[in-house]
């Protein structure tokens, strides 16, 4: 391997490190989110609040979790009344999913501090470090799953 691939393929491992601290960061802080929220829920909110009443299949593909994740997650958000669930009118085999306004307000909440957090640890950066981060997780988002 030579000298420059060595040094991209150490710089890479060094940004999955860094990946995976910021992943232990936001589930070891999660319950100060929201108390009501794991990360999972908030992204089941928030795709629902940004796209609107979705099949509850659908959230499988958005999120990239697993089906019994997606289930679990309905169930509890339903339970605490910030989802409600019903069936589709036109194939009863389809479970349709739509956020609650209790559900919008959780979810505002959670993300005014999650911002505030963001802001937080960024005080101290210039506007252009934030938009060029911004613009490489963007970038690193939309490459895929971790798998690919």
């Amino acid at each position: 391997m030579s000298a420059d691939r060595e040094d991209v393929s150490s710089r890479q491992r060094a940004v999955m490190r860094e990946l995976l601290q910021l992943s232990r960061r936001f589930r070891a802080h999660a319950h100060h989110l929201h108390p009501e929220l794991t990360l999972p829920a908030h992204a089941v909110l928030a795709q629902l609040a940004s796209r609107g009443r979705q099949q509850a299949g659908d959230l499988v593909g958005m999120l990239g979790v697993s089906k019994s994740t997606v289930s679990r997650e309905l169930s509890d958000l339903q339970r605490s009344g910030l989802v409600t669930r019903s069936l589709d009118r036109y194939d009863n085999r389809i479970q349709v999913v739509d956020i609650t306004e209790r559900g919008r307000e959780v979810l505002e909440q959670s993300d005014r501090r999650m911002t505030a957090q963001v802001a937080r640890r960024t005080r101290d950066w210039r506007p252009e470090e934030i938009q060029a981060f911004h613009a490489l997780l963007r970038r690193y988002n939309e490459g895929g799953s971790p798998a690919t």
